[in-house]
Formats: C-alpha cells, sequence, structure tokens
C-alpha cells in the first residue's frame, strides 16, 4: 500500500512539473515548441499517476523532475495555451479529488485548490490579451472565490499551530500565504480600475502587477514543495 507521505510526495512533485512546464513555455518565442513542452512532459504525468496506484519509486520521480528543470532551462517555447492548459487542469483536479479521498480536506487540499482557482485565474487574464472575452464583473467574480479559499486555507492551518507538514516543515500554506494575499489584492485593484474606467496605460500598470504578484506566489509554492520534498 503506498503510505501518505508518499501519496503527498508524489501529487505534489506531478504539480510542481505541470506547474514549471506552464512557466516554461509561457516566457518564450515558439509556439511549436510549446505543443513539445506538453509532448514532453506526457511521459512524466503517465509515469506519476501509474505511481499513485502503485508504490512510488522516489528515484523515478527526482530524475523526472530534474529532466524537465534541466529541458527548461534550455527551452526556448512560447505560449499556445489551449495546447497544455487544459490537460494541465484536469491533471491538478486530479489530483485534488486524489488528495480529498485519502485524506480530506487537509492542508494540502487547501493548497491545491487555492492553486488551482489561481492557475485559471491567470490563464483568463492571459486569454483576455489574446482576445479572449472577459469583463470587470467575472474578473470580480474570479477575485471573490480566491478570496473565499484564502480565508478557508488560513482558518485551516491558524486552526492547527502545531501542524506540520513533510520532513517536520512548515506546512507549504504557511510559505505562500503571504504571497497569495499580495496577489489577491493585486487583482482587486486591476478589477476596480477596470470596473471604474481608469485608462489603458494604468490598466496596462495593474495587469503588469498582477501577473509579477502570480509569477512570485508560483515561485514561493515551487521553492516550498522543492523544499520539503
Amino acid at each position: 500500500m503506498i503510505n501518505t507521505r508518499s501519496f503527498i510526495f508524489v501529487v505534489l512533485v506531478l504539480v510542481t512539473l505541470t506547474w514549471q512546464a506552464q512557466r516554461w513555455a509561457d516566457r518564450t518565442d515558439s509556439r511549436n515548441s510549446y505543443v513539445k513542452a506538453y509532448d514532453h512532459l506526457r511521459p512524466p504525468a503517465q509515469a506519476l499517476n501509474w505511481e499513485l496506484e502503485h508504490q512510488p519509486n522516489p528515484l523515478l520521480v527526482e530524475q523526472l523532475d530534474q529532466d524537465l528543470r534541466l529541458q527548461a532551462g534550455s527551452s526556448q517555447a512560447a505560449p499556445s495555451h489551449e495546447a497544455l492548459e487544459r490537460p494541465q487542469l484536469l491533471i491538478r483536479e486530479q489530483q485534488l479529488a486524489s488528495i480529498e479521498k485519502r485524506l480530506g480536506h487537509d492542508q494540502h487540499w487547501h493548497t491545491l485548490r487555492f492553486m488551482i482557482l489561481a492557475r485559471q485565474t491567470i490563464n483568463a487574464l492571459d486569454a483576455m490579451t489574446e482576445g479572449a472575452p472577459l469583463t470587470p464583473q467575472q474578473l470580480l467574480v474570479m477575485h471573490q472565490m480566491l478570496a473565499t479559499v484564502w480565508t478557508d486555507a488560513d482558518t485551516f492551518v491558524l486552526a492547527l499551530p502545531r501542524l506540520r507538514s513533510a520532513n517536520d516543515s512548515r506546512p507549504v500554506w504557511t510559505q505562500i500565504n503571504l504571497a497569495a494575499r499580495d496577489w489577491i489584492t493585486a487583482l482587486e485593484r486591476l478589477q476596480q480600475h477596470w470596473a471604474s474606467g481608469a485608462d489603458a496605460a494604468e490598466l496596462n500598470q495593474d495587469l503588469a502587477a498582477a501577473r509579477a504578484g502570480y509569477d512570485e506566489l508560483l515561485s514561493r509554492y515551487n521553492a516550498a514543495v522543492e523544499h520539503q520534498y
């Protein structure tokens, strides 16, 4: 039987792999390379999903992680969101369901739930800049959902002051909650300025701040997971 620590290890490494592949592709130039990023990701994802049902092999997981990191550092890929986002989100939702089934609404469930919603929100903003429809009211709904999920996670963790994660480390949530709160604030500022009819220059600044805030959140999340697992 797969033990709880190994289960969480496999789930969080796979989350880190998919988000790192996303930011790899988001920061570069060729659309075809983005599809290649997903083609490279699929075998690790399939292998790690198999490990969820069998005894995990930490050496395999570490090697897959290292392989993707090395390629991410040298890639010249660029965004084509539809090629990778849908399978990524499906994988994450499956991971969330697996955690809920195995562990209930624990610290890992709350953290991953927030990160999935955060990714969906930044995807919507990115798609808007490429012509997809998005309104200030829709962004307000996203912001409110994020604020609610943030509060749920923070309340859960604060209620358990002795809560620890893998290797007796601080919970991942405690290492990202402030960055997450700052990012939500940046989204709120963007939404309010947009709804009030601010000029394009101000909205561009707000959008840049929202993207930078998400990147900071993701960086802190990945660092926390890598440190613990």
